[in-house]
This record gives C-alpha cells, structure tokens and sequence, in this order.
C-alpha cells in the first residue's frame, strides 16, 4: 500500500528520534518558560534528551560536569556574579568536546562576535520562529557555525570597518582591565593575571565605569568587547 505523506513524515520523524535518542542538551536560562518551551521543542523536533538546566552560572558549572551533555545552550544574561559570556569561556574551556550556542534576547553584534570568539558555535535569538532555531541547532549538530540572520551582516561589516576612538580617558591600569574585560576575563581572572586583589580590581571597574558613562556592568562588558573588536578585528 502507497504510504501518505504523512505517514512518510511520520517515519522521518520517528528516524531522527532514534538517530538523536542518545543526544543530551542542557539550558542555561533564568526564564522557567523559555526553558520549558526550547525542552518540548528540541525532544519533539529532534528527538533529544534534555538532561537538566540551571539559571545560574555556578550551579550550571557544577550540572554541566555531572551530566556532561553534548549541547549547551547558554543565555548572556544569567543571575549571579557570572554572565552567560564568562560561563561560555569557562565551558568551552573545560569542554572542548560540548557544543555551546548562545540564545538571547541581545541583538548587538559585538555580542555574537564575542561569544563565537569564546568558543560558541552559534549565536540565535529568542525570538525567532521555533522552525528556524530547530534549523539552527541541527546545522550547529552537523559542525556548522550558525548567526541569526537579523545580525549576521552587522557582524561581517565589523570585520570589514573597525573604528577606533582616540579619546581615550582612562589610566593605563584601568585600560588595561577594560582589555581584559573584552578579552573574557572574570573579575577573579584579572585579579590573578594582573597579581592585584578582586577588591581592586572592583575599584578600578567603578571608575571606568564612571568615566565612561557607563550604567551597568552588563553595558561595562559589551563596550569593551567594542573597543576589542574595533582594535583587533575578530
């Protein structure tokens, strides 16, 4: 007897469940509703186990070592003294075997280009068509780096036009810790590269703050990865 169309969709389907049954993915997001929308999307789509989430850095560091999953999807903004860029660092640091995408609401380029410099293999926005961040995950599976389109040309014109700014009021520490800000480093990091306390390392982050008109430690992160890009390139 002739199979329907769906039917045959029926048994792609069923295929790609059992191809990906052994798969694990792991969420890194502070929003119960975003997690549990991506959980029934990825089990339904591609047939993956989602093996846990957590919504802060730490207790993701401590989930990730345990379960060992073969995805992570990773948001930048996290609660805790961590943001999603920095557990990003450290996961593909001490996993180079773990795919990591990041999934966020940011549409800033320097975002994504700081993230695929940390190591993620993609770099997809929330508000996509559930379709598309389906597409999106099985092209990372297959060994492709992925960008959302929305901001995938914003990224190549950074590569193509830096622009570096000449005013410049910072110190030479503290521009040397807003370096390694937009190199990826934790304020634990600096402290120990740069064999000063946390405390003032703090301090030397206030004032940059200050001097730079800069609100948040979020906006402090996202302007030095600015500053990198339009300095080095990518």
């Amino acid at each position: 007897m002739e199979q329907t169309a769906e039917q045959e969709t029926q048994k792609l389907n069923e295929a790609i469940h059992k191809q990906n049954s052994h798969k694990k993915i792991f969420f890194v997001e502070d929003h119960p509703l975003i997690v549990n929308a991506m959980s029934k999307l990825v089990e339904k789509n591609l047939g993956y186990e989602v093996c846990g989430h957590a919504d802060i850095p730490d207790e993701a560091e401590r989930r990730i070592a345990r379960e060992r999953p073969d995805i992570v999807v990773i948001d930048i903004s996290l609660r805790g003294k961590q943001n999603g860029l920095e557990l990003l660092k450290t996961v593909t640091d001490k996993y180079p075997d773990i795919i990591v995408v990041v999934m966020t609401m940011h549409e800033n380029e320097m975002y994504a280009i700081r993230a695929l410099q940390l190591g993620a293999k993609g770099y997809l926005l929330k508000d996509e068509e559930p379709e598309e961040l389906i597409a999106s995950i099985r092209q990372v599976m297959a060994g492709n780096t992925v960008i959302s389109t929305r901001i995938a040309g914003r990224v190549i014109e950074n590569f193509l036009k830096p622009q570096v700014s000449d005013n410049n009021p910072l110190s030479a520490r503290e521009q040397e810790i807003f370096t390694l800000i937009g190199e990826g480093l934790t304020t634990r990091e600096i402290s120990s590269k740069l064999d000063i306390s946390i405390s003032t390392v703090e301090t030397h982050k206030t004032h940059i703050k200050e001097k730079l008109n800069i609100k948040s430690n979020g906006e402090l992160v996202k302007r030095a990865i600015e500053q990198k890009i339009a300095l080095n390139g990518f």
